[in-house]
């Protein structure tokens, strides 16, 4: 039986950024995470705000697929993935499909229990 002792904390930006062109942050190794985890993106300073948020999940870490996608259209906000259940993957990230508009994201973190 695995035991949980910790939780699994990662920032995917380094610093603020913004975004008003299309943007995939770095791949996270979620390999090691119990089966639930979230994602959590905040923002402000939205102008004409239509941009796709999308959890990308991956097996190898090179082909990824969209396993959510939620638009956003607030010029300040924050939208929690919350990932339940084992979805078998072992790599994610969260890529920005912008259709018009732009954001400042000020923080995009992952969290998870650690499995060992």
């Amino acid at each position: 039986m695995a035991v949980l002792d910790s939780i699994l904390v990662n920032e995917l930006i380094d610093a603020p950024i913004t975004v008003n062109t299309n943007f995939t942050t770095e791949i996270i190794d979620i390999s090691n995470r119990e089966d639930e985890f979230s994602v959590q993106v905040v923002w402000d300073n939205g102008s004409s705000v239509d941009i796709d948020i999308v959890l990308e999940v991956s097996s190898d870490g090179t082909n990824f697929a969209p396993m959510s996608t939620t638009n956003i259209t607030d010029a300040a906000n924050n939208l929690l993935l919350d990932v339940t259940g084992g979805s078998g993957t072992r790599f994610a990230r969260i890529h920005f499909e912008v259709i018009g508009g732009s954001v400042d994201v000020s923080r995009i973190l992952y969290s998870g229990k650690r499995r060992h």
